[in-house]
Parts: structure tokens; sequence; C-alpha cells
């Protein structure tokens, strides 16, 4: 995990958001290098679909309704 630096402009948790980003976008390039290029594409848009709206929650600055991360069924 790399250390959140300043950027002008942004607040702390934007930042984190920015590095955990990219941090997960390193990982998943990681995992999927042995992947035909249709399949990545594939795969990554499973992934994307299956965490889309809890990021888009926390990206959009609400909270969880609980104290832990919804479940797959939003519940």
């Amino acid at each position: 995990m790399r250390e959140v630096g300043a950027r002008p402009g942004l607040g702390l948790g934007r930042r984190v958001l920015d590095a955990a980003r990219e941090d997960v976008l390193a990982i998943e390039d990681h995992l999927l290098a042995d992947l035909e290029p249709r399949a990545q594409k594939s795969l990554r848009v499973l992934l994307a679909g299956l965490v889309g709206d809890p990021v888009v929650r926390v990206e959009n600055g609400r909270e969880y309704e609980g104290p832990c991360a919804p479940g797959p069924s939003g519940a």
C-alpha cells in the first residue's frame, strides 16, 4: 500500500480512495496477467458488477447504513 501524499485541492478521504483504486488496479493487473485480453475484460466487468454499488456509494460520500458493507444481495 502506498503512502498517501499531499495533493492540492483534494481532501484526505479522496486521496485515500484514489490511492486504493490504484492499488486495486495494480493487483488486478498482476492477477489477470496470464489471461487472454478478452478473458481479462470479461472478468473485470464481472468484478465491477459485484462491487459497483458499494463503491459508488462510498465514492459519492455516502456511508453504509450499517457497520458492515452490504452482502451480495445488497442487504
